[in-house]
């Protein structure tokens, strides 16, 4: 019989920054097969898929966190593939939402990362206020004063005489006495001899000091400002490179769907459910599809079907290998096994001959067992008794099949 367990209508609307509707597609899937009280299953891992109409759409969903069902307290996997969005993150459909709750409200909140900033202020001293600038200033002053080059106010001499030599200093010889006119441009040095630096020296050294640095950033106060007046600006750099995400850890979050297989059936007009004796079994005449995978690989099948059905039988798919197809897991329960009556979305009302239709997604991770020559091949599986239904593919009613491999594996 069929289980009930608590929906929750999620509506989807999106647009572009001129409010124009979006065109595409929103998925949300969930991590576990959902399970009651005491471990029987009772819902496949739950998934949804809407392609917007006019930047709308509604999914219908389990709730993530409805205590009459185990696990709770999980999250969805939200995929938003729009022409205005493009996304991938976790959210929580709770139970205690009443009619429709709007995506919007269930997207959580990214909070920004504050960035502390610098700005310059004018600050000024006296003299006075730095400790012995005057006494500097006032000894500066002296010197000057006592040099009087120029005046002729008794200081030092404005001419001085050099008397021919030979052994001059670096070598040559003075052939006869000059006169040399002292200036302010002619004096090198006030510092004694032996630590006196020489105007020349010193340009040269401010030049390599300065290197090709640009206008913008031949000053310390340049430098500094573009630095933000930080003291620890390494370690901020540091830091600030250790908080963002690894090449690793954006690849773990990328998705993107790398094949897909569209199978839509409109004929033989319709298919017979075979009598299995209230067994399950491999229902081989709708057909076989596969895909191209490889292990890790994540699958996801959907497919919709109008049912005529006269008892009660029921409908999951499995994943087959080999010549003569063996049967290695069914989707719903993930195992070689079918422990209940298949997905409960699929379960027939068993009143009569009536038409019913039939739709579910269903999803798995490629293990080693499941590949057959590089490829994953699907087939029905049925569960019924006595005289049943049938499965229409006709041009009015097709049987149509999705299967996407939404894992970028090599």
């Amino acid at each position: 019989m069929a289980l009930t367990f608590k929906t929750v209508h999620v509506h989807i609307t999106q647009g572009d920054e001129d409010d124009t509707p979006a065109a595409g597609r929103v998925t949300l899937t969930g991590p576990h097969v959902l399970r009651d009280a005491i471990g029987n299953v009772i819902h496949g891992r739950p998934t949804a898929t809407v392609d917007l109409v006019d930047g709308q759409g509604t999914l219908t969903l389990p709730a993530s966190d409805d205590p009459d069902i185990e696990p709770t307290g999980w999250a969805y996997t939200a995929v938003v593939a729009t022409d205005a969005w493009r996304q991938e993150f976790l959210v929580e459909v709770p139970h205690a939402t009443v009619g429709t709750v709007e995506f919007a409200d269930l997207v959580r909140p990214v909070t920004p990362t504050a960035i502390t900033t610098y700005a310059l202020v004018a600050h000024g001293h006296t003299t006075a206020q730095v400790t012995g600038l005057d006494d500097a200033l006032d000894d500066i002053g002296e010197r000057v004063d006592a040099l009087e080059l120029g005046s002729g106010g008794g200081g030092v001499p404005t001419t001085r005489a050099v008397t021919a030599s030979t052994g001059l200093t670096g070598g040559g010889t003075l052939a006869s006495d000059v006169v040399v006119a002292l200036s302010a441009g002619s004096i090198t040095s006030l510092a004694k001899a032996d630590t006196a630096v020489q105007p020349a020296t010193l340009d040269t050294r401010l030049a390599t000091l300065l290197g090709a640095a640009p206008a913008a950033l031949d000053t310390l106060v340049e430098l500094a400002t573009a630095l933000g007046n930080d003291a620890n600006f390494a370690g901020t750099v540091t830091t600030a490179l250790a908080a963002r995400a690894t090449t690793a850890e954006l690849a773990a979050q990328r998705h993107r769907i790398v094949r897909v297989r569209d199978v839509s059936l409109t004929s033989p007009a319709f298919y017979s459910v075979p009598d299995t004796t209230s067994a399950w079994a491999l229902f081989a005449a709708p057909g076989e599809y596969s895909i191209a995978a490889a292990i890790g690989d994540d699958i996801e099948v959907h497919y919709s079907v109008l049912a005529q059905s006269a008892t009660t039988w029921f409908l999951d798919m499995a994943v087959v290998t080999g010549a003569t197809p063996t049967l290695q897991r069914y989707l719903v329960s993930g195992s070689g096994a079918s422990t209940f009556e298949g997905n409960p979305a699929d379960y027939a009302n068993g009143s009569g001959a009536s038409f019913q239709g039939r739709s579910g997604t269903l999803g798995f991770t490629v293990a080693s067992g499941d590949l057959d020559g590089g490829l994953v091949r699907l087939r029905w599986a049925v569960k019924s008794t006595g005289v049943n239904g049938r499965l229409y593919a006709s041009a009015n009613y097709p049987l149509l099949v999705s299967i996407r491999n939404s894992r970028a594996s090599a």
